[in-house]
C-alpha cells in the first residue's frame, strides 16, 4: 500500500511539473539546450576516451614489468642409461618451483612510442573541437529555431489584432445598419472578413505550436511541458567582418578539426616510415629457483638467476609492405590538404552569399520603415470616412489588409535578416 500511495504521489508531481509554464528565454533556451543535449554529452564522452588513449600511449614509455611464479610437480623424471652405472640415475627432483620479474623495455624503435604519444594528443585535441562543434551547431539551431517561434508568435499577435479590430468594425457595422447609414451588403463583407481573419488565427497559432515544439525537442523537453516564448522578433545589426580569411583561420572548428586530423596524418605517416629501421629494445630478468624431493625446498637447493641483455631486431624485406604503406599515407595526406582547400574555398562562397542576403534584407527593413505608420494611419483615415459615408467596406478592409501585409512584411524582413546574421557568425566561427 506505501509503495502504491508513493508511485501515485511521483506520478502526480510529474503532471504539475508538466502543468508549469516555462519562460524561456533566448539566453535561458542556448543554456538548457547545452546542459540537456544528448548530442553533446555524446561529444563528451568521446572526448573522455580520447583522453585515456592519451595516457594508454604514455604506457607504452614506460618498462614492462612482469612477475613470474611457475610450480611443476615431476611424477616421472627423466632417466640416464649407461654402461658406466649399473642402474639407471634418475635426473631432477619431485618439486620444480620458479620466482621471479622480468622488464622488458623499448629503448628506440624509430621514434614510434613519442609519435604514438603525439598521436593521441592531436586526437584529444580533436575530440575537444568535436565538442566544441556540437555545442555550435546546437546553439545555431536553437538560435533559428527561437527566431522561428519569434515570428510565429508576432504573426499570430497581428492576426489576432486585426482580428479583434475587425470584429469592433463589425459591431460598428451592425449599429450603422440598424440607423440605416450601412447596407447589408457592407455586413455580409466585414462577417466574411471577420471569418476569414478566424481562419488565418488558427492556422497561425497551429504554425506557433509547431515552431515551438521543434524547440521542445532540441531542448530535451517533454512535449507535453508547457512553455512561454519570452521576446520580441527586433532587429539588431550586426558588424561586418573586415578580414574575412583571417578571421575564418582564427575561429572556425571545423577548420581546425581539419587541420588536426593532417597532423595525424602526418605522424602516422613517420610511424609507417620508422618501419624501415631497427627496433632496440632491453630485457632483464631476475630468477629464484628451486628444486627439491621435499615441497618446501631446503636453501641448499635453492639458486638465483640474473640475467639482462639487449636485442635489436633489423627489418630486412617484407614484400615493399612498408614502402606501400607510406605511401598510402601520403596520399591520405594529399586527400586532407585538398579537403581544407575545398573547405576554405566553400566558407568564402557561402560567407559571401550570406553578406548578399543580410543587404537584401536590410534593404528591405529600411524600405518598409515608414510603411507600417502610413498603413496604421490609412486605416484609421478610412474609418473616419467610412463613418461619415465618405468610403465603402471594401475600401476600409483593403486598407486593413494592406496594414496586415506591411506588418508581415516587415516581420519577415527582420526575420531573414536574424537567420542570414545566424549564418554569417556561424560561417565566421563567431558563436556564442
Amino acid at each position: 500500500m506505501r509503495n502504491i500511495l508513493i508511485i501515485l504521489m511521483m506520478l502526480l508531481f510529474q503532471n504539475l511539473s508538466a502543468q508549469q509554464t516555462i519562460n524561456l528565454t533566448f539566453e535561458k533556451a542556448k543554456e538548457l539546450a547545452i546542459s540537456q543535449s544528448l548530442i553533446v554529452k555524446m561529444a563528451t564522452k568521446e572526448a573522455e576516451f580520447a583522453e585515456s588513449q592519451v595516457d594508454e600511449a604514455y604506457s607504452t614509455l614506460y618498462p614492462q614489468i612482469e612477475g613470474i611464479l611457475n610450480y611443476t610437480r615431476n611424477f616421472k623424471n627423466p632417466l640416464i642409461i649407461s654402461s658406466a652405472f649399473p642402474q639407471p640415475i634418475e635426473m631432477g627432483k619431485r618439486h620444480s618451483m620458479v620466482a621471479g620479474i622480468s622488464v622488458n623495455q623499448a629503448i628506440w624503435i624509430g621514434g614510434k612510442l613519442f609519435t604514438a604519444r603525439d598521436i593521441a594528443e592531436l586526437a584529444f585535441d580533436d575530440a575537444q573541437n568535436g565538442i566544441k562543434v556540437s555545442k555550435e551547431n546546437l546553439i545555431n539551431d536553437v538560435t533559428k529555431t527561437f527566431y522561428s517561434a519569434l515570428l510565429m508568435k508576432e504573426i499570430l499577435n497581428v492576426t489576432e489584432e486585426m482580428l479583434l479590430s475587425a470584429k469592433e468594425n463589425f459591431k460598428n457595422i451592425k449599429a450603422l445598419k440598424k440607423e440605416g447609414m450601412a447596407s447589408e451588403f457592407d455586413s455580409l463583407r466585414v462577417s466574411v472578413f471577420v471569418a476569414n481573419l478566424e481562419t488565418e488565427v488558427i492556422q497561425s497559432t497551429g504554425n506557433y505550436k509547431t515552431v515551438v515544439n521543434a524547440l521542445k525537442f532540441l531542448l530535451e523537453m517533454e512535449l507535453k511541458q508547457k512553455v512561454e516564448i519570452i521576446g520580441q522578433l527586433v532587429f539588431i545589426p550586426v558588424e561586418h567582418v573586415e578580414n574575412v580569411n583571417e578571421v575564418l583561420n582564427n575561429n572556425r572548428t571545423e577548420l581546425q578539426r581539419l587541420k588536426t586530423k593532417k597532423e595525424i596524418l602526418v605522424k602516422l605517416k613517420s610511424i609507417e616510415r620508422a618501419n624501415h629501421f631497427p627496433s632496440v629494445f632491453a630485457m632483464g630478468n631476475l630468477q629464484r629457483v628451486a628444486n627439491s624431493d621435499d615441497f618446501i625446498p631446503k636453501d641448499k637447493s635453492q639458486f638465483t638467476v640474473l640475467n639482462a641483455g639487449i636485442g635489436i631486431s633489423i627489418p630486412l624485406f617484407n614484400g615493399f609492405q612498408t614502402s606501400v604503406k607510406v605511401q598510402q599515407a601520403q596520399i591520405q595526406i594529399d586527400i586532407i590538404e585538398q579537403g581544407i582547400q575545398l573547405f576554405l574555398s566553400k566558407s568564402k562562397m557561402e560567407i559571401e552569399n550570406s553578406s548578399l542576403k543580410l543587404e537584401e534584407a536590410l534593404k528591405r527593413i529600411a524600405s518598409q520603415k515608414q510603411s507600417v505608420s502610413m498603413a496604421e494611419k490609412a486605416v484609421e483615415i478610412a474609418k473616419v470616412r467610412f463613418k461619415n459615408g465618405l468610403s465603402t467596406q471594401v475600401e476600409l478592409n483593403d486598407a486593413e489588409t494592406a496594414l496586415k501585409r506591411v506588418k508581415l512584411a516587415r516581420l519577415a524582413a527582420i526575420y531573414d535578416y536574424m537567420i542570414a546574421k545566424t549564418e554569417y557568425k556561424k560561417l565566421l566561427g563567431i558563436v556564442n
